[in-house]
C-alpha cells in the first residue's frame, strides 16, 4: 500500500506528493524538496550521480534490479553502477528528455522540480497479496496504474464520509470546510455511480477526514507530518491492508489552507479532491492537466479533466443520469436574452439568467459569452434565481421562490436557506436591489416592499405601489440593482430604466438596451 502525501517548495510554488512505503523504505528517507538534510556527496563521478539523486531514483521505483527484485544486491553493491545508470535513463525516457544516461543539466533540473513521491515506476502495498493482509505479512510488489490496476476500490457505491475535527491554523471556517469538501465528492459522485453522504463526526463512516500533526498513529508504519510547507495530505486507498484508515484522509494541522489561490496558503477544495480521488482507488496520472497530477495546480473555474473522468469510470461506471445531459446544448447568445437577476459586487455586475452568470465592467462583458455556471462560483445555489442583491456587509443575497440564501463569498452560511415569510417578505420576489446601508426594496408585480436590513423587518407602511415610489417605471420588473456610480436601474424586458436615487425618478435618457450599453451588443435581436 503506498500512502499519498503533499509536498510544497517554496521556490517552485507548486504542490507534489509522497509515498511513505510501511519498513522496506523507511520513512526517515522521505525526500524533501523542501530544503531537507539530503547528501550531494557525488557516488558515481562517471555519471555525476549524487546521493540524494540517487535515492530519488530508488524511491520512485526507477532503479529496477532492486526495488523490483529484493533478492538483488543492495545498491551499493556489484550492481550499483549498472542500476543507476538504467535508473537514469528510465527517467529521462518518462519525462520525454534525451537519453544519455548520465544527470545531465536538464535530467537534474527536471528531477527537482516539485513532484510526487509516489513511484513512476514500481510500488509497494501493506499486507498481503490481494492488497488487504495484515500487518507482519511479507510486502509485495504491484506495477499500479491510474486505477491501481483496480486493485483498491469500495465493494459498495454509497460512502459515507465524516469530518472528525476542522483546521486550526488559518482563516478556514467550519462551514467552508464542510462546503469544500462535500464539493470535492460531488465532482467524483457527479460522473459516477457513487453516492456519498455525510455522518456528523461518526467513526462508522467509510471515509474519515482529519487534520492532525506530526506523528499521529502507533503504527510505525504510519507517515508522520513534517510541520508548516511540508506534506499537505495524504490519504489511503481502500481495501489496502491499512486497517482501520483504509479511505481516510488526512490534512497536516500546521498548513494554512484556504478557499483561493494565495501565497499564504492552499486550495482546499482542489486538495481535497486530489485525495478524495486516492481515496476512491485512483493513483496519480501522468497526464499534467489531471486533477491527480501529482503536481499542485490550481485551476480557475475548475471542472473535472476527462483523464480523470475515464480513470474513475473505470473503477465505479458512469453516472447513468447524468448521460443524457452530457449532449451539447445550443446556447443562445448573451445578446437576446432578458435576464432573471441582475447585481453589483464591487464593482462587476453579475447578470443571471438560467442557471449561468455573465460579468460585465465598464460596458463590456468580461467573462465568455455563453457565460460560466452559477453553481461553479457560488456553491450549491439553485439555478433560474429571481433576485440578488449585495448587501453592504459584503454578503451577497438570493432568492428563489419561497426561500432565500445568504452567502460569504462563495459559500452559503450555515442555517440556509430560510423562508422569505420569516422576513414579511412575499414569495417569487421580482427584483431586489440596496437603497442604502440599511435599507432595501423588493418588487413583484406592481409592488414594492422596503426591508429595514438591521431590524430584519419590512417597514411600517409597506408595500406600497410601485408607482408611488419609483415615478416612470413600466408595469413589469424583471430586475434591478444599484450600480457603482450610485444610480439605481430597473430592468423591463430587455430595456433598462435608470433611476434618479435622490428623487426617485426616471430619467429622461432611458429607456436604453441593457445588453447593448453594459454589455457591448450590437443588436438585440436573436
Amino acid at each position: 500500500m503506498v500512502v499519498l502525501e503533499f509536498r510544497w517548495s517554496m521556490r517552485h510554488a507548486a504542490v507534489v506528493f509522497t509515498a511513505a512505503f510501511c519498513s522496506f523504505i523507511p520513512v526517515a528517507m522521505t525526500l524533501s524538496t523542501g530544503g531537507g538534510q539530503s547528501s550531494h556527496r557525488v557516488v558515481l563521478p562517471r555519471l555525476d550521480l549524487e546521493e540524494k539523486e540517487f535515492e530519488y531514483l530508488e524511491r520512485n521505483g526507477y532503479v529496477t534490479g532492486y526495488v523490483t527484485n529484493p533478492e538483488r544486491t543492495p545498491p551499493g553493491g556489484e550492481h550499483f553502477e549498472e542500476d543507476a545508470e538504467l535508473a537514469i535513463k528510465s527517467f529521462q525516457e518518462f519525462y520525454k528528455l534525451p537519453v544519455t544516461g548520465t544527470m545531465d543539466t536538464d535530467t537534474k533540473a527536471t528531477m527537482w522540480m516539485p513532484r510526487c513521491g509516489f513511484p513512476d515506476v514500481a510500488v509497494l502495498e501493506k499486507g498481503g497479496e490481494e492488497g488487504a493482509g495484515h500487518e507482519g505479512e511479507a510486502k509485495k510488489r504491484r506495477r499500479r496504474y491510474n486505477t491501481a490496476g483496480g486493485w483498491y476500490k469500495w465493494d459498495h457505491t454509497k460512502l459515507t464520509y465524516s469530518i472528525v475535527n476542522f483546521p486550526s491554523r488559518g482563516k478556514l471556517k467550519q462551514y467552508e470546510v464542510r462546503y469544500a469538501i462535500k464539493r470535492a465528492f460531488e465532482i467524483w459522485s457527479n460522473v459516477t455511480a457513487l453516492e456519498f453522504q455525510e455522518l456528523e463526526r461518526s467513526s462508522e463512516a467509510d471515509i474519515r477526514i482529519e487534520f492532525l500533526r506530526g506523528s499521529h498513529s502507533s503504527d510505525k508504519d504510519h507517515p508522520m507530518f513534517d510541520g508548516p510547507d511540508g506534506e499537505l495530505a495524504h490519504a489511503f486507498a481502500p481495501n489496502s491492508g491499512w486497517g482501520d484508515v483504509d479511505g481516510d484522509v488526512h490534512f497536516d494541522d500546521a498548513e494554512i489552507f484556504n478557499i483561493e489561490d494565495s501565497e499564504n496558503g492552499y486550495n482546499f477544495f482542489q486538495i481535497a479532491a486530489h485525495e478524495i480521488g486516492h481515496s476512491l482507488g485512483l493513483d496519480h496520472s501522468q497526464d499534467p492537466r489531471a486533477l491527480m497530477w501529482p503536481h499542485y495546480h490550481y485551476v480557475h473555474n475548475f471542472k473535472l479533466p476527462k483523464d480523470d473522468v475515464e480513470g474513475i469510470q473505470s473503477l465505479y461506471g458512469p453516472n447513468v443520469n447524468e448521460v443524457s445531459k452530457q449532449t451539447p446544448k445550443k446556447v443562445t447568445s448573451h445578446c437576446t436574452l432578458v435576464f432573471d437577476a441582475v447585481t453589483t459586487i464591487g464593482g462587476i455586475i453579475y447578470a443571471f439568467k438560467s442557471g449561468r452568470f455573465w460579468e460585465i465592467a465598464d460596458g463590456n462583458l468580461i467573462t465568455d459569452p455563453e457565460g460560466l455556471m452559477t453553481d461553479d462560483y457560488w456553491f450549491h445555489l439553485p439555478s433560474q434565481i429571481n433576485a440578488v442583491y449585495h448587501r453592504s456587509d459584503g454578503k451577497t443575497v438570493f432568492l428563489k421562490g419561497t426561500k432565500y440564501w445568504v452567502y460569504h463569498g462563495q459559500y452559503p452560511l450555515p442555517g440556509y436557506p430560510r423562508r422569505l415569510a420569516d422576513l414579511g417578505l412575499p414569495t417569487a420576489v421580482d427584483a431586489a436591489l440596496t437603497y442604502n446601508a440599511d435599507k432595501t426594496f423588493f418588487i413583484k408585480k406592481n409592488q414594492v416592499w422596503r426591508f429595514d436590513e438591521k431590524r430584519q423587518s419590512v417597514d411600517p407602511g409597506y408595500p406600497k405601489k410601485v408607482r408611488k415610489i419609483f415615478r416612470g417605471l413600466p408595469r413589469k420588473m424583471h430586475s434591478a440593482f444599484r450600480h457603482s456610480d450610485g444610480q439605481m436601474y430597473f430592468l423591463s424586458g430587455k430595456k433598462y430604466y435608470e433611476v434618479n436615487r435622490r428623487i426617485r425618478r426616471v430619467l429622461k435618457s432611458s429607456p436604453g438596451l441593457f445588453t447593448v450599453d453594459f454589455m457591448g451588443c450590437d443588436s438585440v435581436k436573436n
